[in-house]
């Protein structure tokens, strides 16, 4: 039975999905297509990413454009760490906020964008998810199922309370047909599965391109091809559960009952501690087993109102239990700005040259050797900081031998040229700022690795850490 559901949803998303296209939600479409053969695309690596990139990837098709090449970024060192795309394609982005002056189009549903140039045909709209957004306004036609993007933007924002998903619906790394239950919640814990699968093996080279280039826009392609890519590459898939109990039974034994909420500092990796309403957690414990859920926290600890995590390269995320019943009456993203203006003062008078911090942000270009990548250049740091970066009378005048200079590799550049960058500075407070932000449900503060010294970046998140979890030990959903 669900075998000839699969087929036959197929065949209906091959029909309703044709190529004679008259109208766009892309400005100057028609155009593009007429100049562009070829195209290659720019996804963030979670499941809204993934499905948006396939959702592009049939619209472009549309238009008789095809896509030769897909490739994955992230925020931080990754994002300037991706290969550049080949002359003569068509350059498109999706699903991330940061845009790059060479992308022909850039799709994104998330509070803000930086980075865009005028001469890109943008489509930024804040929603669920990117892929809805693509599918259901961008193409004239609807690319996915309306079942597939629901669970889609349940998963990326996720609201799995109000969907009566339970913690263990989100950790299970199995899926088989139940006859008990209907097609509607097969499908949901189908693409679950799919998801965890994804998040399982999405650091291993090349598992999410061979992934976008064979799916259809439907979730069920995707269960279907990550198995098979998986399988195919000799990944692990049928332990997945067990790592996943493994892991869990790992992270049991890590809760340490201190006394008072300084002691955060005493937190080792994975370790983690309840203040209050609050659970606060140091770093991801053991995950070299590949059993790593960002939701174990909260099916061992199911109490917690809100969770607090720290990780040594820099991060600190607050956010409210998606398990837990209750409304937030609180914004997290207000209780992140408000501790971060405590330190203004100090964290102001830390100053970053340019060099330097082009030196950290290409940190894996010049360790893999990756020529190809797209470096972290004068126009992303005007992109990201703006305003934030102050800069000498000399440098503002040639901002064209500065950007000339910044658009090679950090590993390239010569003492001399260093010193030119080194015109331009930002404090760590902005630098800081810029990178950080959230909402009302989840919040992160990031770049505290750039804090100069030995060990301060890890003191800091700390720091961070201990000033949230005074913050919010009493605070309640409602």
């Amino acid at each position: 039975m669900l075998h000839e559901f699969f087929l036959s949803l197929d065949e209906y998303l091959e029909q309703i999905y044709y190529p004679d296209i008259n109208e766009s939600g892309i400005r100057g479409m028609k155009e593009l297509a007429q100049t562009y053969k070829k195209a290659e695309i720019y996804f963030h690596i979670d499941l809204d990413g993934v499905t948006s990139a396939v959702g592009m990837k049939a619209y472009l098709e549309g238009y008789g454009i095809k896509v030769v090449d897909v490739h994955t970024i992230q925020y931080g060192g990754m994002e300037f760490e991706a290969v550049k795309p080949k002359k003569g394609n068509l350059a498109v982005m999706v699903d991330f906020a940061h845009g790059k002056p060479m992308m022909h189009i850039h799709t994104d549903h998330h509070d803000s964008q930086t980075g865009t140039v005028a001469s890109t045909s943008t489509n930024f709209k804040h929603a669920a998810s990117n892929a809805g957004t693509i599918s259901q306004e961008i193409s004239p036609k609807d690319i996915y199922p309306t079942e597939d993007i629901k669970l889609i933007n349940m998963v990326d924002s996720a609201d799995y309370v109000s969907k009566d998903i339970s913690v263990d619906d989100v950790l299970r790394a199995a899926y088989n047909f139940d006859k008990k239950l209907s097609i509607e919640k097969n499908r949901t814990f189908m693409g679950l599965v799919a998801n965890k699968m994804l998040l399982a093996f999405k650091n291993k080279k090349g598992f999410l391109k061979e992934v976008v280039m064979n799916c259809k826009p439907s979730l069920i392609s995707m269960f279907t091809v990550i198995r098979k890519v998986a399988t195919d590459a000799g990944y692990p898939i049928d332990e997945l559960t067990a790592k996943g109990e493994d892991y869990r039974e790992r992270q049991a034994g890590k809760l340490q009952k201190l006394k008072k909420i300084e002691e955060v500092f005493k937190l080792g990796n994975g370790e983690y501690a309840m203040f209050g309403n609050s659970l606060v957690q140091y770093g991801g414990g053991y995950m070299a087993k590949g059993g790593f859920d960002r939701y174990t926290p909260f099916k061992l600890n199911p109490g917690c109102d809100f969770f607090i995590i720290g990780w040594p390269m820099g991060l600190v995320q607050a956010s409210k239990n998606p398990f837990k019943k209750g409304k937030n009456p609180y914004h997290l993203g207000d209780i992140a700005k408000k501790i971060l203006t405590k330190y203004k003062s100090k964290l102001s008078k830390i100053v970053l040259p340019f060099g330097q911090l082009k030196r950290s942000m290409e940190r894996d270009i010049w360790k893999k050797g990756s020529p190809d990548s797209f470096g972290f250049t004068y126009e992303d740091l005007e992109a990201l900081f703006g305003d934030a970066v102050k800069s000498s009378k000399w440098a503002k005048q040639n901002k064209a031998i500065v950007s000339s200079i910044a658009g090679k590799h950090f590993d390239k550049l010569s003492d001399k040229q260093l010193d030119i960058l080194d015109n331009f500075e930002i404090n760590i407070y902005d630098l800081i700022t810029r990178q950080s932000g959230g909402h009302k449900d989840i919040t992160n503060i990031a770049g505290l690795n750039l804090i100069p010294g030995k060990g301060e970046g890890v003191k800091w998140v700390k720091t961070i850490m201990t000033d949230l979890a005074k913050e919010m030990k009493d605070m309640k959903l409602k």
